[in-house]
């Protein structure tokens, strides 16, 4: 099973990662391949890729912000006709997320979105600024278009199944589960109306991918992109 991942986790470049790099690769020791794209400004100064064993992470190295999405696509499709992808997960619901939809909109590929923080039923978060208030509506829209959607907290979770209930559409992604494989790609079907056939139930915290049990990565919380510097 190969994984791709959508990330604004940056210091999986950094010398001084941290655990989040042997996380990383403890998490692809569990697949085919772990791919990551990691969302990077050139003022970053993050021009490397990083490649060890089955992880391979490499930066946008975008010119702002606004190139994020433009310079992804770029990586992901060199990615795709390199070798066959199973899965995107967006580490986020909104920039990452409207990636990975983009990802699936092309290469027909079953899309996880994460959330790991309480963005949707956080009022003082959503009246912050008009950008908050437009990632609001964008990351509600996009759940809906997910395959499936991970949380790392009960609570979210149930806010999230509780938001979803009220949606007029009836749209149903499957929660906290994982598509363990995409369909190919001249077969691949979507039914909006029930969950993805092939996935498998995760664990109620931290979730997993694939073969993984009972680690998935850590919140992000001090690089979510409406807060960025353009």
């Amino acid at each position: 099973m190969n994984v791709l991942f959508i990330s604004l986790e940056k210091n999986l470049l950094l010398p001084k990662s941290g655990d989040s790099i042997n996380r990383h690769r403890r998490y692809a020791s569990q697949l085919g391949h772990l791919d990551i794209i990691v969302l990077t400004k050139k003022r970053d100064g993050i021009t490397h890729e990083v490649r060890k064993g089955n992880l391979t992470i490499v930066p946008t190295n975008s010119g702002s912000r606004w190139w994020y999405t433009t310079d992804a696509l770029r990586i992901a499709a060199k990615l795709f006709s390199q070798k066959k992808v199973d899965v995107v997960s967006a580490q986020d619901p909104f920039i990452c997320a409207a990636i990975a939809l983009l990802l699936k909109a092309k290469w027909r590929v079953p899309v996880n979105i994460q959330v790991h923080n309480d963005y949707f039923s956080s009022l003082a978060w959503r009246t912050e600024s008009f950008e908050n208030r437009a990632f609001f509506h964008l990351g509600k829209w996009l759940l809906r278009k997910a395959d499936s959607i991970r949380t790392v907290t009960r609570s979210i979770c149930s806010k999230i199944r509780s938001s979803r209930n009220s949606d007029p559409d009836g749209y149903r992604p499957a929660l906290n589960k994982f598509p363990q494989k995409s369909q190919p790609k001249e077969g691949y079907s979507h039914n909006k109306h029930r969950e993805p056939d092939r996935t498998e139930r995760l664990p109620d915290s931290h979730r997993s991918t694939g073969k993984t049990e009972g680690e998935y990565p850590e919140p992000q919380r001090s690089d979510h992109w409406s807060r960025s510097e353009a």
